[in-house]
């Protein structure tokens, strides 16, 4: 599997960056707007947790939250929210990796965050 995330130079096609923290296979990740920074959250129920870096692979904050495995991750200005299979959703500080806000389970499939 892969436990970890490439940063590409698209120019020269090599890879300058290798992030390793996760303890199973990625399943998500997203650049924040601004480019500085990649949140990824690992596939596996043994791994629930999901890590900020900023783009040079530096100081990554990992965050466990979630009771189950994190399933979509979405990135709104300093804010994260994720969720997992039990369908609760967590809204994070992107800054300090805080939890600001955790929404009771939803009804239904979360198959979504945008």
């Amino acid at each position: 599997g892969m436990q970890v995330v490439y940063i590409y130079d698209l120019t020269s096609k090599k890879i300058v960056k290798t992030l390793l923290g996760h303890s199973c296979d990625v399943m998500s990740i997203k650049y924040s707007a601004s480019g500085d920074h990649i949140t990824t959250a690992g596939i596996s129920s043994q791994d629930r947790t999901i890590r900020l870096w900023n783009t040079k692979g530096e100081g990554s904050i990992h965050e466990e939250g979630h009771k189950k495995l994190v399933t979509h991750l979405s990135l709104c200005g300093n804010k994260i929210a994720s969720s997992c299979q039990d369908n609760v959703i967590i809204i994070w500080n992107y800054e300090s990796g805080a939890q600001l806000r955790r929404l009771p389970p939803l009804p239904g499939t979360i198959i979504a965050l945008t």
